[in-house]
């Protein structure tokens, strides 16, 4: 109970800090919730293989978390992502004992491709960028949709809405980055992000 209040506590205010424009203070409050979560993950969780995967994970989010400081390290930020989307992915498919479906991809697959067109004037020059995380974060919600169907947890539904809060917090930061939109809608993108960490983690304690 102790170890959620901190992280919460962590993540608000590295939320509120952002609002108030200290952005080293903000950053450093992020660090704190992605290595408690870390921390929390690996001592309270009895299936290891996928809990090593969710802490390179959530190491390799609060390293391109700090990244993100400098316009200069976009790329290396970018390709962090990727690999944490990676690495969230491979703790479901660490865990998978069944055979998966492969329609609800081709459904998410249609969806994406249907959202990409819609998107198309908006994104200009980071067509690359936003198809290659389109793929990553439309595998990495199957996956976890499949994990849910098979086994309909309460931790597993934690799951399915963390990675859904990942999929539309991951698009609109780079949405709201390339078009510089208000601060207030970044704050809510990095609540939303921070939140998702904190569901993904729980789901694999409360599961």
């Amino acid at each position: 109970m102790w170890s959620w209040l901190a992280i919460g506590l962590c993540a608000l205010m590295s939320v509120i800090s952002t609002k108030q424009s200290h952005l080293l203070q903000a950053q450093v409050f992020k660090s704190f919730t992605f290595v408690l979560l870390a921390i929390l993950v690996s001592t309270q969780v009895i299936t290891p293989v996928g809990s090593q995967w969710l802490c390179v994970g959530l190491i390799i989010s609060m390293v391109t978390d700090w990244s993100l400081v400098s316009a200069k390290r976009l790329p290396l930020s970018f390709l962090g992502f990727v690999l944490a989307q990676v690495a969230y992915s491979l703790m479901f498919w660490s865990q998978m004992t069944q055979e998966v479906a492969w329609w609800p991809l081709a459904v998410l697959l249609a969806a994406g491709v249907v959202g990409f067109l819609l998107l198309l004037p908006k994104i200009d020059r980071l067509v690359f960028p936003v198809v290659i995380m389109g793929i990553v974060l439309i595998h990495l919600a199957w996956i976890a949709g499949e994990w849910w169907l098979q086994l309909p947890t309460f931790g597993n539904t934690l799951a399915i809405i963390a990675v859904l809060l990942l999929l539309f917090s991951s698009m609109a930061y780079l949405l709201n980055r390339h078009h510089k939109s208000v601060p207030s809608r970044y704050l809510w993108v990095m609540g939303g992000y921070l939140l998702a960490q904190i569901l993904l983690t729980a789901s694999l304690i409360y599961r």
